[in-house]
């Protein structure tokens, strides 16, 4: 009964808010609710897929010692603020190990990355100039543009350098108030197919 109690004020708080939502799956599909989305937003994406692979028992176990944890004032109880608590809690460890995988992923020197060494990481090569026919990012300059807008977004003191702080912005600019925007405007540039700097009714709509 506790585990059915915590399922609906999960579905209650992750469906009030977007900005809770730590997974990438679809919430419902044909209609169905999506058990897997529940997993991943209250376990965190790698708990999630390793709790598919647990017994019902073992599962029931683990799951009961998540919720005495969740249960702050140790009442026998997860209240709404526990549970939001717990779920900002999972986010908040998804973003610093995705910061840490990514660090080390690229080529940094004194604890600082380079535009040039994240591009030659992210595409292979680098180029000044993506825009110029002969660039050998031309075919990704679109792409190029959008990670640059990102990079200068995070850049907090303007050095074209990102120090591992300032690199989990570039990584998940929804965290900062300095980059909060820039998910909004790369989903308007999704939207605005013609490119004409305007989202009609159409492309809305489509």
């Amino acid at each position: 009964m506790r585990i059915q109690r915590l399922a609906v004020l999960l579905f209650v708080i992750v469906t009030g808010s977007r900005a809770l939502s730590l997974s990438d799956l679809p919430h419902e599909i044909d209609g169905k609710h999506n058990d897997h989305y529940d997993h991943e937003v209250f376990l965190g994406k790698d708990n999630a897929e390793e709790f598919e692979h647990l017994t019902e028992t073992e599962s029931k176990r683990r799951l009961g010692l998540i919720v005495d944890k969740i249960d702050n004032n140790g009442d026998g109880k997860v209240t709404e603020v526990e549970l939001t608590d717990w779920i900002w809690y999972v986010r908040t460890s998804f973003v610093a190990n995705d910061t840490n995988r990514l660090w080390l992923h690229h080529d940094h020197e004194d604890g600082k990355l380079s535009w040039s060494a994240f591009i030659k990481k992210a595409f292979g090569k680098f180029d000044e100039n993506p825009d110029s026919p002969h660039s050998p990012l031309y075919t990704k300059r679109a792409r190029v543009k959008e990670e640059r807008r990102r990079w200068e977004a995070a850049d907090a003191n303007k050095d074209n350098l990102l120090t591992k702080a300032e690199f989990m912005y570039f990584i998940h600019p929804e965290e900062g108030k300095h980059t909060k925007d820039i998910p909004v405007l790369e989903y308007t540039d999704m939207l605005d197919t013609n490119g004409d700097g305007k989202i009609d009714i159409d492309e809305f709509a489509g």
